[in-house]
């Protein structure tokens, strides 16, 4: 080895200052999960980049359960919320809680509007009392769906 890291062929490294002249461009990786991941790398000028492909993300759009988990996620469980973004489970995780609420909530406004009484004979004869129940309702149903689904 020559002074400054570099030794006579030309090649050089990081960690013991020699530069490299062959440098690989394919690895494989194994983890513990048994994930298997072969990187391959582009040579752009002196540097290798990695050709990195993300999984396709489920088909689906985020309506309002979904984006306020995302949100949650995002300021209170700023780990989690990484470590979904990083393997790609984010938006599928996101579009199945949306679900599940979803239907929560659907229940939980049928059964309220059934036992306080609200129902189409109600909006028949006055729309404005019907509607101001069912909004107080669903305002309700929002809370609560929140609370146990979303936190």
């Amino acid at each position: 080895m020559l002074q400054n890291g570099i030794n006579k062929e030309g090649q050089y490294n990081r960690k013991s200052r020699t530069k490299r002249k062959n440098c690989s461009r394919k690895c494989e990786f194994e983890e513990s999960e048994g994930w298997n991941m072969n990187l391959t790398y582009e040579k752009c000028g002196d540097y290798l980049i990695p050709n990195l492909i993300p999984d396709p993300e489920p088909d689906g759009e985020l309506r309002k359960f979904g984006l306020m988990r995302k949100q949650y996620l995002k300021e209170y469980k700023s780990g989690i919320y990484q470590g979904m973004i990083l393997s790609g489970k984010l938006k599928e995780h996101l579009l199945m809680v949306q679900e599940q609420a979803e239907l929560q909530f659907d229940m939980l406004v049928e059964q309220m509007a059934e036992r306080e009484g609200v129902t189409e004979q109600l909006k028949e004869e006055n729309q404005m009392l019907w509607m101001q129940r069912m909004n107080n309702i669903q305002a309700r149903a929002e809370e609560i769906v929140r609370e146990e689904m979303l936190r």
